[in-house]
């Protein structure tokens, strides 16, 4: 029953459909100062809810060679399903957002749902990796700061947040990537693991988490974040040096389970800390 409802919660999607509006409501936390749950959390709930099954479903070639893959086979309907209702819901809270905020999403609902189409953007070379980071970037830090009225910190702090969240999500990125090296060359595609190699793509990875550390302490050096934040700066270099260790333990023979509930599980646990 467990293990049912497990595989409901992650291969079904909305496992990464709450990382993501936890990571946009964390963000809330540290834009506004108190964490916000509203129809924008909502909107990226289950817009990645939509997304990332749309993304499975129009994949050109399932090939059933994992369970992950197996399972979507067998739920067919189930996805239809939940595609069904989440456009539905994502359709309903793009009433409640500001105007700024529907045409500031409005692009980035376009590149996602092009990214999906078999002949979309992920298959222009080496681009994959960065769409998703940039995609996930936008969205989780790009809200909360549109929805803000006034921006009482420096630009370059405002920088440091859009820079460290980019290097932690573009690391996460690559390794789901190089995950799907298999399925993405019978797909025909080629990303950036396909041309660097499991090694080179697992320091590229790890160097882009040592960049995240540099926020950290630019955050800790500042005594309004310092003040305010005291979390803040504990919460990046330590979200980062866990990543780190799950990189490092990665194998050819990692699960899917591993990618899916640990890697993103990091995206979870940073959000938790922040609160």
């Amino acid at each position: 029953m467990i293990k049912r409802l497990g595989q409901y919660l992650i291969y079904g999607h909305f496992y990464i459909a709450f990382a993501a509006a936890a990571l946009t409501a964390a963000t809330y936390r540290i834009t506004h100062g108190q964490l916000r749950l509203d129809a924008t959390v909502a909107l990226v709930f289950f817009a990645t809810l939509l997304i990332y099954h749309l993304d499975s479903l129009l994949d050109p070639i399932p090939i059933n060679t994992t369970h992950r893959q197996q399972w979507e086979q067998r739920h067919r309907i189930f996805r239809l399903l939940t595609i069904a209702l989440s456009t539905i819901a994502t359709a309903i809270t793009l009433f409640y957002i500001p105007a700024r905020m529907f045409w500031f999403l409005m692009p980035l609902a376009l590149i996602s749902l092009i990214y999906s189409l078999p002949f979309g953007l992920k298959r222009v070379p080496w681009c994959k990796t960065f769409l998703v980071a940039f995609t996930w970037t936008a969205v989780t830090v790009g809200i909360p700061w549109i929805s803000a009225t006034t921006h009482p910190f420096p630009p370059i702090v405002t920088s440091l947040l859009w820079g460290h969240r980019l290097a932690f999500l573009f690391a996460l990125a690559l390794m789901f990537d190089m995950r799907d090296v298999q399925k993405d060359q019978r797909a025909g595609l080629i990303t950036l693991p396909m041309s660097l190699g499991r090694f080179k793509t697992k320091a590229v990875a790890l160097s882009a988490l040592a960049i995240t550390m540099i926020p950290a302490c630019t955050f800790g050096s500042l005594s309004h974040w310092r003040a305010n934040y005291p979390g803040l700066a504990l919460a990046v270099p330590t979200t980062s040096v866990l990543t780190m260790l799950l990189i490092v333990r990665i194998k050819p023979s990692s699960s899917d389970w591993f990618y899916q509930v640990f890697l993103d599980g990091t995206i979870i646990f940073y959000a938790a800390m922040l609160y």
